[in-house]
């Protein structure tokens, strides 16, 4: 991967089987196949990028929480080399 590129998103949703739902079928049209699954979660991945839907914890689903069910982050790949 170069450096640069989109690694992954992350979005925190508030009901994942519905937005597997939404998401799913058209994420694959795009291209991307299912990648990565469990309990809370499911990931779409195309070439070396990929996005993931995490269910939201229940403790945070009230709605002076729902600032996480919007917030994402991005990770880049850098492409830098610690030794």
């Amino acid at each position: 991967m170069a450096a640069g590129l989109l690694h992954h998103v992350e979005i925190n949703v508030s009901d994942l089987n519905r937005s597997i739902a939404f998401w799913g079928w058209f994420l694959e049209e795009l291209g991307y196949t299912p990648f990565q699954e469990w309990e809370n979660g499911k990931s779409w991945k195309l070439a070396d990028t990929y996005l993931v839907f995490v269910q939201t914890e229940e403790r945070f689903l009230d709605v002076s929480y729902s600032i996480l069910m919007r917030m994402v982050y991005l990770t880049l790949f850098l492409g830098i080399i610690i030794y």
